[in-house]
């Protein structure tokens, strides 16, 4: 016996078949060892998502600093603006490396964040090169696990991510850099990798603070 199939029903069946083909190569979200959310795309490239107030957020979008980061902390010579949360952070100079401008340090938990500024304009290549060579002098065994780029307010930066071993402790690094024709910037973020979920959200958002402003004209 023959089946007759109507117009509609063909319309239908096709329309199943692309839904089928689409999702088939649609993005799909994963989770790595170490408990981060990454989506897959079907071009064979990955972005790293946050878990940030029970939503995942794609980190490749653009930070603003948040409302509740109500202090300012500037740059020696007056061009980089840190807003952060003096409920959360306070702000201390790093008792051990004339290189760091000052820190961050979490007043809940074990973070800090070291903010290094030069008026030397590099390449974020370079930076990130850079950086690579300072973590594997601390662990030889420690790699860049994931990185992309990330817009804070207007200034495109890159993020990248470790976990590396230090005075008997693993512990998650995210360090964002930043390089223009003001000079650059690197924010070190240092946490207990036990406990960096915890403060994933906090490092962020002082992350988000960061902002370029132009220098003061001399009269």
């Amino acid at each position: 016996m023959t089946t007759k199939v109507s117009a509609r029903q063909l319309l239908a069946l096709a329309t199943l078949l692309s839904l089928a083909i689409f999702n088939a190569f649609a993005a799909t979200e994963a989770v790595t060892k170490d408990g981060r959310h990454v989506i897959l795309d079907d071009n064979g490239t990955w972005k790293l998502q946050v878990d940030k107030s029970n939503e995942l957020v794609d980190i490749s979008l653009a930070y603003a600093t948040p409302k509740s980061a109500t202090s300012i902390a500037r740059s020696g010579f007056g061009v980089f603006l840190f807003a952060y949360d003096p409920n959360k952070w306070s702000v201390e100079q790093h008792p051990l490396s004339e290189t760091v401008e000052f820190m961050f340090r979490h007043k809940n938990g074990s973070a800090i964040v070291k903010v290094v500024t030069e008026r030397v304009q590099m390449t974020l290549s370079g930076l990130k090169e850079l950086n690579i060579g300072l973590m594997q002098k601390t662990d030889p065994k420690a790699h860049i696990e994931s990185e992309t780029m990330l817009t804070v307010n207007g200034n495109t930066g890159l993020v990248l991510d470790n976990v590396g071993e230090a005075f008997g402790a693993n512990w998650h690094v995210r360090r964002f850099l930043w390089s223009g024709k003001q000079g650059s910037v690197q924010m070190i973020c240092t946490e207990a990798n036990n406990l960096y979920e915890e403060s994933a959200a906090d490092i962020n958002d002082l992350i988000a603070g960061f902002s370029v402003v132009e220098p003061a004209k001399k009269l």
